[in-house]
């Protein structure tokens, strides 16, 4: 991909966040619990997540993945390799859409430089301690 073209494009950006909004509000709307996994790099796609949440009586609770741009490349390109990653964002992408997102402060930060079981490890301690309170 390109940035800013094709799936980046302004247009496919925003049909993707109107898809997965819609898919959230009708599993919330079935009771399910919902994770929106997505970069969520503009603040108007967080509020509007949050709207839904809000709207459908369920909470929020925001994790940042974060890794240091390095070890990001060094995964992106051993992705693209192997030919093992659905996103089709190189290195140069990545750079770009960490450089211009918007301010998260809402968020927990996660780093993600272990391996994805302690990753997810960390995402289970990080909700048990959300939902404890």
């Amino acid at each position: 991909g390109r940035w800013r073209e094709g799936t980046y494009s302004p247009t496919a950006t925003e049909r993707t966040y109107a898809t997965l909004m819609t898919a959230a509000a009708q599993a919330l709307g079935e009771g399910a619990d919902v994770v929106l996994d997505a970069t969520f790099t503009d603040t108007d796609h967080r509020a509007a997540a949050r709207r839904l949440a809000h709207d459908a009586d369920a909470e929020v609770f925001e994790l940042r993945c974060t890794l240091e741009p390095e070890e990001r490349d060094r995964r992106i390109a051993r992705r693209i390799r192997e030919g093992s990653d659905a996103s089709d964002a190189d290195a140069d992408i990545a750079a770009r859409l960490a450089a211009t997102a918007d301010p998260w402060p809402e968020a927990t930060d996660l780093p993600t430089d272990e391996s994805p079981s302690a990753v997810a490890d960390k995402v289970v301690a990080l909700v048990e301690q959300w939902i404890r309170g």
